[in-house]
């Protein structure tokens, strides 16, 4: 058997900093936008907009990123045009170009000529608070206790579209379209309704979960996919058939603490609490992770517990953190390995590389300058040192 063998003679330049190897596919590089940026260290909900900015909900306030320079949004008691609150629950981007903020005191649209917002009220002149948001045909579907609000592109409207009272205290806390008239509401601790927007209809799904729901997604190919709390991820057809069910015991997801969820290229990206991020290709039921890996910088995920994912036009997935801010999250076809400390086996000893040697598809010598010989696994990513 041929065994291909790649020299590096040194006597004209030497590689300082790392080996480069080439890469498998799904391998990522990270930016981090932080507290040292100006950003609040918990971010709950993400944003890209028509002209390209990054909308940033967090506890603390609304952020706007143009790639460099971050501004930030907050409630300001003698400004009418200022957000409501600064704790933002959602944001949406309708097809008119409308940016909506969804706070705790109210929902904002904001103004671009005027670099402000607008805020709705109802027919008493109160603030409306909803906590959910979705697009439909005509217009915006807004989330709220026990009701539905919709806004018209046609007329510019903003009314009470639908009441119910099958569940009491029921807020709504994220909202999918079921299908052209009936939408999926989903609330925090009092589980799944379904609700017939022409008749005010609510039933129960036909499938239970628990009450306790953490994430719910309708994927492109119209599966539900949901997270009950501690409890992994199941994935559910329209009539209530299990298709799957995912969890730390029955397959290699990280954690069972599903926090948020996305599809990207029919993939479903999995945020958990201290589990990093789960890709979960549906149809082999295979899973790969991205975490937080000490030493790799750029090259691992910078935060393990992420409350919320979204997937832009670009197809990038960016990824909002519990405590370590935004998270952009890029592919890429070349990936650097730089020296670690002693007892990491996620680089290499020493950061000059002299030679290298390729056993097989799962093993590479490297041999380093003063650092001995590793063997690299580029399965799994990790490195064995022979000093």
């Amino acid at each position: 058997m041929k065994k291909r063998i790649l020299i590096l003679l040194c006597t004209a330049f030497i590689i300082q900093l790392a080996g480069i190897l080439p890469l498998q596919a799904g391998h990522y590089y990270y930016k981090q936008i932080s507290l040292k940026d100006g950003l609040p260290s918990t971010v709950r909900c993400i944003l890209t907009d028509e002209q390209g900015f990054v909308w940033i909900g967090t506890r603390s306030g609304l952020g706007r990123y143009d790639g460099h320079e971050l501004k930030k949004y907050v409630h300001q008691a003698d400004n009418p045009h200022s957000i409501p609150h600064n704790l933002i629950y959602q944001m949406i981007e309708d097809e008119q170009n409308n940016i909506w903020i969804l706070t705790d005191k109210g929902v904002a649209r904001y103004q671009r000529q005027s670099d402000d917002f607008f805020i709705p009220v109802n027919e008493t002149g109160n603030n409306i608070i909803v906590y959910s948001v979705c697009l439909t045909k005509g217009g915006v579907l807004f989330g709220s206790k026990n009701k539905i609000f919709f806004y018209n592109y046609q007329d510019a409207s903003f009314r009470l579209l639908q009441s119910f009272d099958l569940v009491s205290n029921y807020n709504v806390t994220l909202l999918s379209l079921w299908d052209e008239h009936t939408l999926l509401c989903c609330s925090r601790w009092q589980g799944l309704l379904l609700l017939d927007l022409k008749t005010g209809k609510c039933s129960r799904p036909p499938f239970d979960c628990g009450k306790e729901i953490m994430n719910v997604l309708i994927d492109s190919q119209k599966r539900i996919w949901v997270a009950p709390y501690n409890g992994g991820l199941n994935c559910l057809t329209r009539d209530g058939k299990l298709l799957g069910t995912y969890t730390t015991r029955n397959s290699s997801l990280s954690n069972n603490v599903v926090l948020s969820l996305a599809e990207r290229e029919g993939q479903i990206w999995i945020g958990t609490d201290g589990g990093g991020i789960n890709i979960l290709d549906p149809e082999t039921g295979q899973f790969s992770l991205l975490e937080h890996i000490p030493g790799r910088d750029n090259y691992s995920l910078p935060a393990n517990s992420i409350l919320c994912l979204y997937n832009d036009r670009n197809n990038n997935i960016w990824a909002g953190s519990i405590r370590n801010g935004l998270i952009s999250i890029r592919e890429v076809s070349m990936k650097t390995y730089k020296d670690v400390s002693p007892g990491n086996d996620r680089g290499l000893s020493n950061a000059t590389v002299l030679s290298l040697f390729q056993e097989s598809e799962s093993r590479i010598w490297i041999g380093t300058d003063g650092g001995g010989i590793n063997s690299f696994n580029p399965l799994t990513e990790k490195f064995t040192h022979y000093p």
